[in-house]
């Protein structure tokens, strides 16, 4: 508290040096001259801001110091940006109380911004504050040298071959499980009315991904570790982002954190979870130490062996941090996306229909695309529509950084609206035929390689696109080929499912509810 008072005094100290040089005839003048120049300053950067004259680009503007506060509304702001994008064009900039924001929603300009990655831009400073404080710190949000050796380290575990061999029975067994499910919730009268999808999504997704890098099941969809599940949730939709809209963390600081308990709750969970990866640790050190040669090659065999059995509890901290950071990034997202593909499967029955007949009549792995290309553009269609990650915010890494003609300073905030750029050239609705030309134009747009831009574009694309494709793919092949879809009367006139924009983009809980038909 001292040495912020020292800073704040230090410019009235030099003033006052500056007054005690005047001569005593004088001092008066100079104070009102003083004075009117910081008025006349402070009108200056008012009308600037009202006018959006410091903004590198135009956009929509708000009243001055608040500008958009009050209209970026909490929880749609990917349809805010699109709204927007659609009246200024795919980049616009506009002020947020003291911040300033770039939104690129072209497909061009965030590849350029992508591809520029790490030199001219990075992730913004509270990103890597934000994942310490639930305990995740990790190769999402690492920088520099940190996240170039973690991905050396961790994208062996989630390339096509370990996926193949490791991960396909797991979905496959975690997909059965989740049908057998389903199936006890019916009778012989009819469909079986599923309110539940995405939470049974959820629990089918942690259980894939606890088994795949854990090595263990933690039996999520028998109803086992609810409390690690809920912990993992509340840290996605509300820890994370409450922490990265902190500037400050005043709840952490006296008198406020006797008023406020949310930094409590949120240490509470990041500690339980810690309590339970640090289970998995030891069991796993124990049987190393032992010699079991039963030990899988997984990814905490992989971080355990990199981060030294007898090194500090630094290390100990970041070798758990990695693995929350693949159960929180491997579960929500993939089973979020998951419940949007079911959903446009029940609302468009022909699209559903030609899916089943290329999974009855097709032979061979779900998983090879040349095969099965129908249910391959399904997926990558929802993936277009819906991004998990429909936002990736950045900031500027050094001052003078082009962009779309314009020079940004340092630390200039950009977001890489990906859900607006899909969406807004190819349209809202679910037309996965689209994807079945090799050469036609959301191909070349969207696709590099096999890399789809809804998992980033350029040396940071998504670690587990892979993983998450694969899990999307079995899914709906098992499902469509086990049973019809159809939504409920009440929403079977819905043109798009209801989505809340949180750190990702996710169905409003409960909104997304099918009427199941088995067919065998």
């Amino acid at each position: 508290m001292t040495s912020l008072v020292g800073l704040l005094d230090k410019p009235w100290q030099l003033l006052r040096t500056v007054l005690s040089d005047v001569p005593p005839d004088r001092a008066a003048s100079v104070r009102k001259a003083l004075t009117l120049g910081g008025l006349c300053y402070g009108l200056y950067r008012l009308w600037r801001n009202a006018t959006g004259r410091d903004l590198p680009f135009k956009g929509p503007r708000g009243p001055p110091i608040l500008g958009m506060f009050g209209r970026l509304r909490r929880g749609h702001e990917g349809d805010d940006f699109n709204r927007w994008a659609l009246e200024y064009g795919p980049v616009y900039s506009f002020r947020f109380l003291f911040s300033k924001a770039t939104i690129l929603s072209g497909i061009t300009e965030i590849k350029q911004v992508l591809k520029a990655r790490p030199h001219d831009y990075t992730r913004r400073f509270r990103v890597k504050r934000s994942f310490d404080g639930i305990g995740a710190h990790g190769l999402f949000s690492a920088e520099g040298e940190e996240w170039r050796q973690l991905r050396r380290l961790t994208s062996p575990a989630f390339n096509d071959k370990r996926v193949n061999e490791q991960a396909t029975p797991i979905i496959a067994e975690a997909v059965r499980e989740m049908v057998e499910k389903w199936r006890a919730q019916g009778t012989n009268q009819g469909p079986i009315m599923v309110c539940t999808i995405q939470e049974d999504l959820n629990k089918l997704t942690l259980d894939v991904i606890c088994r795949l890098i854990l090595g263990r099941d933690l039996g999520f969809q028998r109803g086992s570790n609810e409390a690690v599940q809920e912990d993992i949730r509340v840290a996605i939709e509300n820890d994370l982002p409450q922490l990265l809209r902190d500037r400050a963390p005043w709840g952490k600081i006296w008198p406020f954190n006797q008023l406020w308990t949310i930094y409590d709750d949120i240490a509470a969970r990041a500690d339980r979870n810690g309590r339970m990866l640090a289970d998995c640790i030891l069991k796993r050190k124990m049987a190393i130490a032992s010699g079991d040669d039963g030990v899988p090659n997984d990814l905490l065999q992989t971080l355990v062996q990199h981060f030294s059995l007898s090194e500090g509890p630094a290390l100990d901290a970041s070798l758990k941090g990695n693995l929350l950071t693949f159960l929180t990034a491997g579960s929500e997202t993939t089973a979020g996306t998951a419940s949007y593909l079911l959903w446009y499967l029940a609302r468009y029955p022909r699209v559903q229909d030609k899916l089943r007949q290329e999974l009855t009549t097709g032979t061979g792995s779900v998983l090879d695309r040349a095969k099965f290309p129908y249910l391959n553009a399904c997926v990558m269609e929802v993936l277009r529509l819906r991004p998990a990650a429909y936002t990736l915010v950045l900031e500027t890494a050094r001052p003078g950084v082009l962009l779309c003609g314009s020079s940004l300073p340092k630390a200039s905030v950009v977001v890489c609206n990906l859900y607006g750029a899909m969406v807004l050239k190819y349209g809202a609705e679910f037309k996965p035929d689209q994807w079945l030309e090799p050469d036609s134009e959301v191909n070349r747009d969207l696709l590099h390689g096999t890399d789809l831009l809804s998992f980033g574009y350029g040396p940071r694309v998504c670690v587990g696109k892979q993983l998450a494709v694969a899990e999307l793919v079995m899914m709906a092949a098992a499902i469509v080929t086990q049973f019809r879809l159809l939504l409920p009367d009440g929403d079977a006139q819905a043109a798009e499912p209801e989505s809340i924009f949180r750190l990702t983009m996710k169905p409003v809980d409960r909104s997304i509810r099918l009427l199941l038909t088995p067919l065998v």
